[in-house]
């Protein structure tokens, strides 16, 4: 009788300790298209294998059936109960399916605009099988991959919610959505911490939080009207006449990109024509630039006057909080006036295409060179460029025209052989140096010093 038992014992022992190899990834777990034909199909195929799996309904991936010693259960197996045989396959589909389908469609592919939302799941859904991603650095591993996704995914439908949609209520319907022109006013609450703040319900935190209802997973928007304003405002110099639906058609268009200025506190839009700030710590007083004060008047009355102007196009704020990002985002045109696209069109920028110099003047040591390979200092424009700008005799003129409508709305100390546009200079320095000077100031001019005077 003994020896029976541990005949039957070491007879199951293989099953009981056998992980999900054969039953997980590969063609036994739901990959896009997320509707009841495909999930059956994959049903049937995971509980007719050899194998003995299982289907989990819910995650809607395959198990092994055997659950002792470290076998594991189905997510969600009390409501869901698991399937061990193919008449039990073609149920409906879940909330989750639903909404993903609905909300992004086709773009959830691979290769697809909307692929980061399936890579963040991949790593925290069980056995979804995590999909390479060749426009990250390869030396990531899946998990900061996945936590990245999530990051990109938030982000890029936080954005688009922060736009509105002309003056109507919040919208949000991702490219490539099945259901073209289903587009249901998105809730949103309103904040009690002022700036026209409001918190965002979106797709991808609706899905989110099916898998991990603990985890945060959250998106606010702020100052949606002021930034209307300027995104208006803030054309000439090459931008685009309408900076609101060209942000929403980058956002769109597909995952964000780590920036090389600084893989871990900036990002860049699939099409690199935005740039993305993390770990923004001023919206006070980016919020006096915008609304204005006392007599500073607003950002975007600047613009409208000199609509060639250096400074940079702030578009958008949001905070986002998920995973191990929590804080605010500011969201620029591109630091280099898109000059990438104009000289290397092709779909990636040739890298090099466009020299970068933090140029200063007796503040810093003229050899000094930089350490981020982005950029140059003082050191390289001296030996690159024989610190030299050449430049056209009407080019030189115009430059301190610019300059000075800048120096003029940041209260930047002029230089002697820079001279005003007109008007009473006095004047507008009093007002103009009510407008808080901080770091916001570089951030504002893209981090990098030009050449005013000839």
């Amino acid at each position: 009788m003994a020896s029976l038992l541990t005949w039957r014992f070491l007879t199951l022992l293989p099953l009981c300790l056998a992980g999900d190899d054969g039953c997980g990834p590969g063609p036994y777990a739901l990959t896009p298209p997320f509707d009841k034909k495909h999930s059956e199909d994959v049903c049937k195929t995971c509980v007719s294998t050899d194998e003995q799996c299982r289907w989990c309904p819910f995650s809607q991936s395959c198990a092994h059936p055997y659950k002792w010693f470290g076998g594991r259960r189905c997510m969600n197996s009390k409501e869901f109960k698991p399937v061990e045989g193919g008449n039990g396959c073609g149920a409906e589909p879940t909330e989750w399916m639903t909404i993903l389908e609905k909300s992004y469609g086709k773009g959830l592919d691979a290769g697809g605009a909307n692929g980061d939302v399936m890579r963040c799941l991949q790593n925290k859904v069980e056995r979804w099988q995590m999909w390479p991603d060749p426009d990250l650095p390869k030396e990531w591993k899946e998990e900061k991959i996945s936590d990245y996704s999530c990051m990109s995914a938030l982000l890029r439908e936080a954005v688009v919610a922060s736009l509105g949609n002309a003056g109507k209520p919040n919208l949000m319907l991702l490219a490539n959505a099945s259901v073209v022109g289903d587009e249901s006013p998105r809730p949103v609450r309103a904040l009690a911490e002022g700036w026209e703040s409001t918190v965002q319900e979106t797709s991808f935190c609706s899905v989110y939080k099916q898998f991990l209802p603990k985890a945060d997973c959250q998106a606010k928007t702020y100052g949606e009207h002021d930034f209307m304003e300027l995104r208006k405002a803030s054309q000439g110099g090459g931008f685009p006449a309408d900076f609101t639906n060209d942000l929403r058609a980058s956002m769109q268009r597909g995952p964000l990109r780590p920036s090389d200025l600084d893989t871990e506190n900036y990002l860049t839009t699939w099409d690199f024509k935005y740039t993305l700030q993390l770990n923004f710590k001023e919206k006070q007083l980016l919020e006096k630039l915008l609304k204005g004060k006392e007599e500073a008047k607003p950002l975007k009355d600047h613009f409208k006057v000199y609509p060639l102007s250096l400074l940079q196009r702030i578009v958008s704020l949001v905070k986002i909080k998920i995973v191990d990002v929590d804080g605010y985002v500011l969201v620029k045109a591109n630091e280099a006036h898109n000059l990438e696209r104009k000289v290397s069109p092709a779909e990636v920028p040739t890298a090099g295409a466009v020299n970068r110099y933090d140029l200063k003047g007796t503040s810093r040591r003229q050899t000094s060179k930089s350490k981020n390979p982005y950029y140059g200092k003082n050191g390289e424009f001296t030996e690159e460029q024989q610190y030299d700008l050449p430049l056209r005799n009407w080019q030189c003129k115009k430059i301190p025209e610019i300059c000075a409508a800048r120096y003029l709305f940041l209260g930047e100390p002029w230089h002697d052989r820079v001279q005003p546009l007109g008007g009473d200079r006095e004047g507008q320095l009093r007002w103009l140096f009510r407008h808080a000077r901080s770091t916001l100031v570089q951030r504002l001019l893209g981090g990098y010093y030009y050449p005013c005077d000839c």
